[in-house]
């Protein structure tokens, strides 16, 4: 387990790099963080699934995401990852989405069967900016 707490800041944060490349994260819990839970910023290849991410944003509610992937990060997959409610809570998350692409520069990327509900922002819970013509972003929850 990730746990945020005071000053945490990330549970990780991925920096752009060319040598950044084949990340796997899987299994994982993310908890209480001040910002994005999982943060990537570049790289290729990077591979996030199977995790529990819930509670981000506690510096700044409504303000950072679960999972955020900044601008030009291409060759991804974010799938089957709880992004939103903690366990046993009824409380929503602090975090703006249970999952960020931002900017458009983005291509080669899966975002499939993601649970993101229970987050402060949009009907759909997860925001995907990109605009590239080789993504599939399909069966992620919404908020009801």
């Amino acid at each position: 387990m990730f746990q945020g707490g005071s000053s945490v800041g990330y549970g990780v944060y991925i920096a752009a790099g060319t040598d950044v490349h084949d990340v796997k994260i899987e299994g994982c819990t993310f908890f209480g963080h001040d910002y994005h839970g999982i943060m990537v910023s570049g790289g290729t290849k990077i591979d996030i699934r199977d995790n529990s991410i819930m509670q981000s944003s506690m510096h700044t509610s409504n303000t950072f995401s679960e999972i955020y992937f900044a601008n030009g990060t291409s060759y991804f997959n974010i799938t089957n990852n709880s992004c939103g409610y903690q366990y046993n809570s009824t409380s929503a998350s602090p975090a703006a989405y249970g999952i960020s692409i931002i900017g458009t520069s983005h291509d080669y990327y899966m975002v499939i069967g993601n649970n993101c509900y229970g987050n402060q922002s949009s009907t759909t819970g997860y925001v995907d900016q990109g605009t590239g013509t080789h993504k599939h972003v399909v069966a992620n929850y919404p908020i009801p």
